[in-house]
């Protein structure tokens, strides 16, 4: 559902210029002075979630699929995670999120191991959804699986849909990485009184890319341009499909 934006309106108010009189400036004067104010709640609502990355220079690894031929119409998988650097959590038990672009009929497995696959005699979760899932965006989250990341270690996750179980080798296999890095406590006693577009900015700020996904998706019903929102994240970390769609989603409402 589309709103009147706080801008046009701040604007129109100060088209009529002094007909407002000097109560009305006055009045704006007190308001832009108070941080949570009119004046900057707007301006913080307008401008773009900017994602800022820990650190590039740790290695990255995202891996997307997708297939052109006659199977499922070309069907991409992606995992939401960045493409050139670890994604970090906040949390031990965070919510993942992958995309497919049509529906899917067959099963699909969700795999959490080391980052060196096959280094510990078994993954830390592997589980298999049989359930028909439509074209989107869908959340695995750690807490229903009763699965915690340890502190510091990477993990490989992935998504993959299961074209012949006798025959794994041709699976759509897409995969990201993800840290559990704890925050200091300064910042988790912050962001506990957040909520809404200032909770997602001050995780993406400060490079918590699962926990700004998890909070702005989270905000399906509550907050008007969660889509557009979560789209403009998606294309930081070079994720078009899933952006656009979000973006069609956003027209449909």
């Amino acid at each position: 559902m589309k709103q009147l934006s706080p801008l046009f309106v701040a604007g129109v108010i100060l088209a009529a210029g002094p007909s407002f009189g000097q109560n009305q400036k006055a009045q704006q004067n007190q308001e832009s002075q108070q941080p949570n104010g009119p004046s900057s709640q707007a301006a913080a609502s307008s401008s773009r979630i900017t994602y800022n990355p820990p650190n590039r220079k740790t290695p990255g690894g995202r891996i997307g699929a997708s297939t052109r031929g006659t199977m499922d119409h070309g069907l991409i998988v992606e995992v939401l995670a960045p493409d050139d650097h670890i994604g970090w959590s906040a949390t031990a038990q965070p919510a993942l999120y992958f995309y497919l672009s049509q529906p899917v009929t067959l099963p699909l497995e969700v795999t959490i191991d080391t980052q060196e696959l096959g280094k510990r005699h078994e993954p830390l979760l592997e589980v298999t959804l049989n359930q028909d899932l439509p074209a989107g965006i869908f959340p695995i989250d750690l807490r229903d699986h009763k699965v915690r990341l340890a502190p510091e270690v990477i993990y490989r996750w992935s998504v993959a849909v299961v074209v012949n179980p006798d025959q794994r080798s041709g699976d759509l296999i897409a995969s990201g990485l993800i840290q559990h890095v704890p925050p200091p406590s300064d910042f988790t006693s912050a962001v506990a009184q957040l909520r809404g577009d200032t909770l997602i900015r001050s995780y993406a700020e400060r490079g918590y890319w699962y926990d700004a996904i998890r909070t702005v998706s989270q905000g399906a019903g509550r907050q008007p341009d969660w889509h557009q929102e979560r789209a403009d994240l998606l294309d930081q970390v070079h994720l078009p499909d899933p952006a656009a769609s979000d973006r069609m989603a956003d027209l449909k409402e």
